[in-house]
């Protein structure tokens, strides 16, 4: 997969591609393909664990501890805090560059 991405030009993931009825830019594409293989990737392994009756996960991503109050408390502050520091900042500009790829996905 890696090889594959990497001999893609940088510019064809500007480009659209028709997946059955639909035309969709290729980075949302990709994204799609991406998620779905994880999806899938998870079937098998919750059928490997049905079949050996081994309940171990493979450690493929662990699932965060749920938080204590005091953990909640300490999140809600450095949300606060991060707030605070992006007042002044209009919503959107924050945000902007990171999607700006995907604009025309829409």
């Amino acid at each position: 997969m890696a090889l594959a991405l990497d001999a893609l030009p940088a510019e064809r993931l500007d480009d659209t591609i028709q997946i059955g009825p639909s035309t969709i830019p290729v980075r949302r594409g990709l994204l799609h393909l991406a998620s779905h293989l994880a999806y899938h990737i998870g079937q098998l392994d919750y059928h490997r664990r049905l079949v050996t009756g081994d309940s171990r996960g493979v450690g493929a991503m662990g699932l965060p501890a749920q938080p204590t109050s005091e953990g909640r408390q300490a999140r809600a502050c450095r949300q606060a805090q991060h707030r605070a520091d992006n007042a002044e900042r209009p919503p959107a500009s924050r945000w902007r560059p990171l999607f700006a790829p995907l604009a025309g996905a829409r």
